[in-house]
């Protein structure tokens, strides 16, 4: 038993890596990342065939086409035999070698090429296209959410799930479909639109609830206010880049931007064992970026991830989901000894604010 996971798109590369730690029971003999442009795959893996060569994801030739799988490909000599004759180099006598390989050959058609229970996982770097494919009998289990422009994908749900931003809820309209008394049916859309409504409020109240501070001061001046207050608190020697801007950016923004920062400078304080704390703020290219960093003691970025998820600490989910709800991205660089860097990517809105000069 093995298990893959990973994302095809813009989505979040890094949350990968927290994925495949929920697979670990699935193969605990290795664990490997392969990322590029528009993706990232991972693999856990129990090695049973060609157990020195055969870690996943594998490549082809050049690189360009990258795969893993679940399962076992019960035409892999045969298929194997046949590329080589094509002038295919295969380097290992694993049975996932094949799959980029294949796609070279078929694309698209890959799944009609391979029998055997699998569920498989391919990148084509070249063309930016990604395949996701089960066997026939479903035997090799494949869970896939799609995020706007990002779709994920895993082994088991409990994957999913590790992913910031992932919502649970009951699947009301799934009950919808099936028979149901009519006033039994009328309960589920009733409660289907009390549902969303109240996913809706939640997520709009996460981005409106607003600290006066920055009706008061702007975001630049709002962040000075606040590492200085914390910075004095812990002893911390603080360093500050804000860029004012020239006009005011559209509430929600500020606010998660700001609310970003008081959850990282609260773990700076709280756990970092610091002694200095930088914060930066600046606005390119249509993007605004926050980053807050430290010199402290550093943590395993994937471990905290784990926790997260379990519900010992929101800190880290909050973080990222506040950057999720408004298409931007969270990004932490953390190792031990070498402190962390919290790095917010937001997109600015089309439209700023003008300033208040009354």
């Amino acid at each position: 038993m093995c298990g893959i996971c990973g994302v095809f798109g813009a989505g979040d590369h890094a949350v990968v890596e927290t994925m495949l730690e929920t697979l670990r029971h699935r193969g605990p003999d290795d664990s490997h990342i392969i990322s590029g442009d528009g993706f990232a795959i991972g693999a856990r893996r129990l090695s049973i065939v060609d157990v020195a060569g055969g870690r996943q994801p594998l490549t082809n030739e050049d690189g360009t086409v990258t795969a893993a799988q679940n399962g076992e490909l019960y035409n892999f000599p045969e298929a194997r035999d046949a590329l080589v004759r094509r002038g295919h180099h295969l380097a290992t006598r694993t049975d996932t070698e094949i799959l980029p390989h294949l796609w070279e050959e078929y694309g698209e058609a890959l799944p009609q090429q391979i029998d055997g229970m699998f569920a498989v996982a391919v990148w084509d770097s070249r063309r930016q296209v990604g395949l996701l494919a089960r066997d026939r009998m479903g035997k090799k289990p494949l869970y896939y959410w799609q995020h706007g422009e990002a779709l994920y994908f895993a082994s088991e749900l409990k994957a999913i799930l590790a992913i910031p931003g992932f919502a649970r809820r009951l699947n009301l309209e799934a009950l919808q479909q099936k028979e149901a008394p009519g006033e039994t049916a009328a309960r589920l859309r009733d409660s289907t639109a009390i549902v969303d409504t109240a996913l809706e409020q939640v997520r709009s109240l996460s981005l409106t609830l607003r600290p006066s501070v920055l009706d008061d001061l702007g975001l630049a001046a709002a962040l000075r206010w606040a590492v200085h207050r914390e910075a004095a608190r812990a002893g911390l020697e603080a360093e500050l880049a804000l860029a004012p801007g020239d006009t005011r950016m559209q509430p929600e923004l500020e606010t998660a931007c700001f609310r970003i920062a008081q959850e990282a400078l609260t773990n700076v304080v709280r756990h970092a064992q610091a002694s200095r704390v930088r914060v930066a703020l600046d606005r390119n290219d249509g993007e605004l970026t926050l980053t807050v960093g430290d010199d402290g003691a550093g943590f395993d970025v994937a471990a905290a991830r784990q926790r997260a998820v379990a519900g010992e600490s929101l800190g880290l989910l909050g973080m990222e989901e506040r950057a999720l709800l408004l298409g931007g991205r969270l990004e932490i660089e953390s190792a031990s000894g070498a402190g962390t860097t919290v790095r917010a990517r937001l997109p600015l809105a089309a439209g700023p604010v003008a300033e208040d000069t009354a």
